[in-house]
């Protein structure tokens, strides 16, 4: 499926000091995706709005506050990932090559 969100980032990237958040259902505060390297520091992520599928958050990552597809790397560090909803899990990587270093 097509992943959405507040933040989609397809290029390398240094993300600082920045707030984030999302409050659809089934949708993605952030999401890495197209092999790139995002590092991310001293930034705050927030997500609300349930799941409407509990396998797609689960195992697929739908509605995860940040999502790593398609062989993205994201690295973050001094940063704070909330979530007040069903199904958001606060990070999920998915796909060959797709690491989350918290």
């Amino acid at each position: 499926s097509t992943f959405t969100g507040t933040s989609i980032i397809t290029e390398n990237k240094s993300i600082a000091h920045e707030l984030i958040t999302n409050t659809t259902s089934d949708q993605n505060a952030f999401i890495g995706k197209n092999k790139a390297v995002v590092n991310i520091e001293n930034s705050v992520f927030d997500k609300t709005g349930n799941t409407t599928s509990d396998d797609n958050s689960n195992f697929r990552g739908q509605n995860a506050v940040i999502l790593g597809i398609d062989g993205s790397q994201i690295n973050i560090k001094g940063s704070n990932i909330t979530s007040n909803s069903n199904g958001s899990n606060a990070v999920f990587a998915t796909g060959e090559g797709s690491v989350i270093n918290v």
